[in-house]
């Protein structure tokens, strides 16, 4: 968050978090199994993919294309699948080599095939090749399973709550028939959300497995749906989450809007699984736009004793973070007094609503920090658990952990990323040469730069460094 905390680049134990992470993304079950995996991409490894002919990805399994069933606004086609030579698991989810065409599955590993959802998009490369090209007879080739929006039955009493957009129901479909499946007891709520009535493909099918609600945003005279988004809809009649299990599919803007509302309704984040689509193009921060839509919270601030609290908590935190093995070799550069002073800064501004803030916002302050989902989600557990140690009250846990919870797509990516101005991004090495418009210190030297005097910014780690010091620098490689 907030202004950058200059960092190494992620060592051995980082890229082993996240083969772990690969690791824990399947069934227990599942691990002894000859999976594929296709990177080491977050995003990248939680999918099943159909590779389409001409594609040159490694082609390790093989399914024949069986039935289909046609909906107006989505096609469900049946691959089957040798039982012996592979099994499938709930969470697994088809994604072409270009990745525009939002199709997802639901099937169950008993049922001897993957029924794929299919949406067809004009332009795409797979889903006009499901639909219109792929006969019963055919084969394709398969790399998975991999992910983690799937049921795992920890506690059948839990209560579920499920939330999709457009074909992220089929990956939901598959989580509450595997539920089912399995004896849950809890209750079962899917709520589907899509622009008109037309577009809830299943409706009328699943009230008898569980607790439907088809969701219309658009205009509709439909009596058999609720009117509003999915997400609002949920959050109306689920206001209180905690202790249970939250899983998200759809469209991303839909996908991370429910998830920092659910952990703001008290589920905690280890029980909130997603599935978002994962668009052609890498995401486009507006970090300016998305500040600009959180309104200040008094009441929170409040309860953080108008910064005392906060600036008591973050040194708590932090203090913590530089001995942890796996978040300390994000701050070798950086002391633990500077790295303080700017998450306050950031914090204190963004929940006050007062005073102002001068630093890099979230995406260009972690722009070349490679990140992962479960990475994240532990600096976060770390920082919640010292809240409660200084006694900050649930309501206010909750609505602090929600509003980071709003940057995860800033800072989570799979690999570095240039700083981004005025909507164009950088190139990810280098200097650049900048004239100061807001007062600052030089990252080199510590000495203050005053308004209209010349710098030198990295942009990759963007340290920003004054004339004497960036004359130094330029003899000497870039920070590593």
């Amino acid at each position: 968050m907030g202004e950058p905390v200059a960092i190494a680049e992620p060592d051995e134990n980082v890229l082993e978090d996240r083969r772990d992470h690969q690791a824990r993304a399947l069934r227990e079950e599942e691990r002894p199994l000859d999976v594929v995996v296709a990177s080491l991409a977050p995003r990248a490894e939680q999918r099943l993919r159909v590779v389409v002919p001409g594609d040159r990805a490694d082609q390790r399994r093989l399914a024949r294309a069986a039935r289909s069933h046609q909906r107006r606004h989505a096609e469900r086609r049946h691959l089957e699948i040798d039982r012996a030579q592979y099994d499938v698991v709930a969470e697994s989810n088809a994604i072409a080599a270009k990745r525009e065409d939002p199709h997802r599955k639901s099937s169950l590993p008993e049922d001897g095939y993957l029924e794929l959802h299919v949406e067809r998009i004009g332009g795409g490369r797979l889903s006009p090749y499901l639909c219109d090209r792929l006969r019963p007879g055919d084969e394709v080739q398969i790399l998975g399973p991999f992910g983690e929006c799937y049921y795992e039955p920890r506690d059948l009493d839990q209560p579920l709550l499920l939330v999709a957009t457009g074909t992220g129901l089929a990956p939901l479909l598959g989580v509450a028939r595997d539920a089912v499946a399995r004896g849950h007891r809890g209750t079962i709520a899917l709520f589907h959300g899509a622009r008109s009535r037309d577009e809830l493909y299943l409706h009328g099918e699943l009230a008898p497995m569980v607790q439907y609600v088809g969701c219309v945003s658009g205009p509709t005279a439909a009596t058999d749906v609720a009117h509003g988004r999915a997400v609002d809809v949920a959050l109306a009649r689920h206001p209180e989450l905690a202790g249970y299990g939250v899983f998200i599919a759809g469209a991303p803007e839909a996908v991370e809007e429910t998830r920092c509302r659910a952990i703001a309704a008290g589920c905690d984040r280890r029980d909130v699984r997603v599935d978002a689509f994962t668009p052609t193009q890498p995401y486009q921060p507006d970090d300016r736009a998305k500040l600009a839509r959180i309104e200040p919270d008094p009441a929170l601030w409040q309860a953080l004793d108008h910064g005392r609290l906060l600036r008591a908590i973050l040194e708590a935190f932090y203090a913590r973070v530089y001995v942890d093995p796996r978040l300390a070799p994000f701050f070798q550069r950086t002391s633990i007094t500077r790295a303080v002073d700017k998450q306050y800064e950031f914090l204190a501004w963004l929940i006050s609503g007062e005073g102002g803030y001068f630093g890099l916002n979230p995406f260009n302050a972690h722009h070349w920090m490679v990140i992962s989902d479960e990475l994240f989600d532990y600096r976060e557990q770390l920082l919640e658990a010292t809240m409660r140690a200084h006694g900050l009250d649930e309501a206010s846990v909750r609505r602090w952990a929600a509003l980071h919870e709003r940057f995860r797509r800033e800072i989570v990516k799979q690999a570095p990323r240039g700083l981004v101005r005025d909507g164009v991004e950088m190139p990810a090495e280098g200097y650049s040469e900048e004239t100061v418009d807001v007062a600052t210190i030089c990252d080199g030297c510590a000495e203050p730069m005053d308004v209209g005097s010349l710098g030198r910014l990295h942009v990759r780690t963007g340290e920003l460094f004054c004339g004497r010091c960036a004359a130094r620098r330029a003899t000497v490689p870039p920070p590593a």
